[in-house]
């Protein structure tokens, strides 16, 4: 996911380094682009499977005719 490989991307020199601490609110609109992907994601899912649906009920019915 874009978001969260951006989030990762912070620099790290050594495997001591500690990341920079987000703030509440930054933590918030992260959380929130993050849920917002997802739903767009369940969305385009949704609608394939629709479509998908609906090419099987017509192949169906073209076999029964």
């Amino acid at each position: 996911m874009v978001i969260f490989s951006r989030t990762l991307r912070l620099p790290i020199r050594h495997p001591g380094a500690k990341r920079p601490e987000l703030s509440d609110e930054a933590a918030l609109v992260v959380l929130l682009e993050v849920v917002e992907s997802v739903e767009r994601g369940l969305d385009e899912v949704s609608g394939r499977m629709r479509e998908t649906l609906t090419a099987i009920h017509a192949g169906r019915a073209a076999r029964l005719r």
